[in-house]
C-alpha cells in the first residue's frame, strides 16, 4: 500500500480523468505520481491537488473552456512530464511556468476560499523554489 492511501479522500473523480481524453497522457500522469512524486514536496502537492479534485471538477463542469485549457496545458507539457518520469533533469521555460501559475489563478478565482488557500501555498512553494526543486525542476 502507498503511503498516499491513508491521506488522501477523494469525493470524486480526479479532474485530469475527468478532463484528459488520452488514455496515454492520463497514464504517463498517474506513473509520474506513482514514481516521482514521493519526496515530501511531492506529497504535499499530491494531497493538495485530491483534496481539492472535487471543487476543480465542479469549476470544470460549469466553465469547458477553462477543461480545454487544462487539456492544452498537458498536451504542451507532455515533455516534461515523461522527462520527469524518466529521471532526467528538466528545464521549465518562463513561458510554461507563467501558463501554468495562470491556470492555476483562473481555478483560484473560481474557487472557494478553501481553494484559494491552497492555490496560494502551491504557488509559495513554486515562487520560492521549494516544489520545483522537489520534482528536480529548474528554470530557464
Amino acid at each position: 500500500t502507498k503511503t498516499r492511501d491513508s491521506y488522501i479522500t477523494v469525493k470524486r473523480s480526479c479532474a485530469l480523468t475527468s478532463s484528459l481524453a488520452s488514455p496515454q497522457q492520463l497514464a504517463l500522469l498517474r506513473d509520474l505520481r506513482d514514481s516521482r512524486l514521493e519526496t515530501a514536496g511531492g506529497v504535499q502537492l499530491t494531497a493538495l491537488y485530491y483534496r481539492n479534485t472535487a471543487e476543480i471538477n465542479e469549476i470544470l463542469d460549469d466553465d469547458p473552456e477553462l477543461r480545454l485549457r487544462l487539456q492544452e496545458l498537458v498536451g504542451k507539457n507532455i515533455d516534461i512530464f515523461r522527462g520527469l518520469l524518466r529521471g532526467e533533469p528538466v528545464v521549465l521555460s518562463g513561458d510554461a511556468l507563467s501558463g501554468a501559475v495562470d491556470y492555476i489563478d483562473a481555478l483560484s478565482a473560481r474557487g472557494s476560499m478553501k481553494l484559494q488557500r491552497d492555490i496560494e501555498l502551491v504557488k509559495t512553494g513554486i515562487n520560492n523554489g521549494y516544489f520545483l526543486s522537489a520534482l528536480g525542476i529548474t528554470l530557464e
